[in-house]
């Protein structure tokens, strides 16, 4: 995500992400002049306390179901962070949670991403 602000009468440019690539970070070279790079925790790794899981589900149906399950049974404790590929995906996926008595909060906005 890139924010620009002014701060003054100078202009200030502000980059945030979860992941920096490599190359993402030359191309963010090339603009920012004396740049600060925040790290919090250790760069390619994840925190000893989140457990990343990816299932590859290609049928719709089965994807609700398996993520049903998941919220439903005792495998995870919430909270728990679920990635969809579209905001209406997001939309509809939230609506139908809601419907059913899952306590969510869906946060998706339009953004500019590298």
């Amino acid at each position: 995500m890139i924010e620009s602000t002014r701060v003054g009468k100078f202009r200030q440019t502000v980059m945030f992400s979860a992941t920096m690539p490599a190359a993402v970070e030359r191309i963010a070279k090339t603009y920012l002049r004396r740049p600060i790079v925040v790290t919090i925790g250790t760069a390619g790794q994840a925190v000893d306390r989140i457990e990343q899981r990816i299932e590859m589900i290609n049928d719709e149906g089965k994807k609700k179901t398996r993520l049903l399950d998941l919220l439903g049974g005792d495998e995870f404790a919430p909270p728990m962070i679920v990635f969809v590929n579209q905001k209406k995906g997001c939309d509809v996926l939230s609506k139908a949670l809601e419907k059913l008595g899952v306590k969510i909060k869906s946060s998706v906005k339009l953004r500019l991403r590298l």
